[in-house]
């Protein structure tokens, strides 16, 4: 049987999408993830981007902390820079990652807690 993706498919037809297939995350294969992107980059280049990216938050920690409608909420760790407006309130903080994530450049994930909430 030959189709092309013009005609419809019949109803009884299987169709696999092999795109949606991937390695499954089992303890054994996120190592052979980490094998392959040793194997591809090597240590010294993997180091080298870690290093990168924790300079890279710590420079942006420095932005963050040198303007005054933002605090850093908490300690910098790796490349995880958690900041907010101060004095906004939760709302105001909704509103600031909604605006940051429609740009579409940068993608910022939100929290909540006590941290949050403290003014």
């Amino acid at each position: 049987l030959l189709m092309s993706w013009s005609f419809p498919l019949p109803v009884f037809a299987v169709v696999h999408m092999l795109q949606d297939w991937q390695i499954p995350l089992g303890r054994k294969f996120k190592s052979l993830k980490l094998w392959f992107i040793l194997r591809m980059y090597g240590a010294d280049k993997l180091r080298g981007m870690v290093r990168h990216h924790i300079a890279l938050g710590e420079w942006f920690a420095e932005q963050v902390a040198a303007d005054d409608r933002f605090q850093v909420a908490a300690p910098v760790r790796f490349g995880l820079v958690c900041f907010r407006l101060k004095g906004a309130g939760d709302a105001g903080n909704k509103k600031l990652l909604e605006s940051i994530n429609a740009t579409g450049q940068l993608y910022d994930k939100g929290a909540k807690g006590s941290a949050w909430s403290a003014e």
